[in-house]
């Protein structure tokens, strides 16, 4: 990993307050929590009532499934890139003799495949929703066409990730 030059380490002791990858993390804990309680209260409420679990709940399964997903790749993603070198401390003190740290490349490419493969989810989620509702075939095309003009930004994370050096 190629380590940052003073004026950076300089810039980023003096602007240290303005990161908010801690309170991103957080919130999306806390987002990932509710969710998994608003999902059990509701199969919970199926169950009570006696309905059975449909298709919406089984879409509802596979968006937590990949929320989570996504949630946990990132926490991975931070903590490899906090303990990428040994000693920590080399990853920010270029003056650390004998250091040893990650190429990061890999894990940063990884999280973009994996943010690219979580937005075409989500814009695949609503789509037989979408198809079966009482509209006309060209009505249902153009709501669809509608819903997928976000696949035009679904690969976007993939060209930074490749621009990074790290190694």
């Amino acid at each position: 990993m190629e380590r940052p030059s003073p004026e950076e380490i300089q810039y980023q002791i003096e602007h240290w307050d303005e990161s908010y990858v801690g309170e991103m993390h957080i919130s999306m804990s806390i987002c990932l929590a509710l969710a998994t309680v608003a999902v059990i209260l509701r199969v919970l409420a199926r169950r009570m009532s006696k309905a059975s679990i449909g298709k919406d709940d089984h879409m509802i399964f596979v968006a937590l499934f990949f929320a989570a997903g996504y949630v946990t790749g990132n926490f991975v993603v931070m903590f490899v890139t906090i303990f990428a070198c040994r000693p920590i401390r080399a990853a920010w003190d270029p003056s650390v003799a004998g250091a040893k740290c990650l190429d990061l490349n890999l894990a940063y490419i990884s999280q973009a495949i994996m943010n690219v493969i979580t937005d075409f989810v989500i814009l695949l989620l609503p789509m037989p929703i979408l198809w079966g509702l009482h509209l006309d075939r060209n009505k249902k095309l153009q709501l669809i066409g509608i819903f997928m003009t976000g696949s035009l930004y679904a690969t976007h994370p993939i060209k930074p990730a490749l621009r990074k050096k790290h190694g």
